[in-house]
């Protein structure tokens, strides 16, 4: 119960993402010929090619590259 009133703790904030990474990513609609399992390798090599290390940001840019219909 003491728990309950402790201060909240926030995470560190994210690092900048790189400069117009949405041009160079590849999005995934399920429309496209792709798989998702295609799209997840182009996303690592996309992140092995600009030497993205961090996985918060890895994670920040693969959800964008996520597109509905």
């Amino acid at each position: 119960m003491a728990n309950r009133y402790v201060p909240l703790q926030l995470p560190v904030n994210p690092g900048a993402l790189p400069q117009e990474y949405q041009s160079k990513i590849t999005y995934f609609d399920s429309t496209n010929p792709f798989t998702t399992l295609q799209h997840t390798k182009k996303m690592q090599d996309y992140f092995e090619n600009y030497e993205i290390d961090d996985d918060s940001m890895r994670i920040r840019i693969f959800v964008q590259s996520l597109t509905v219909m």
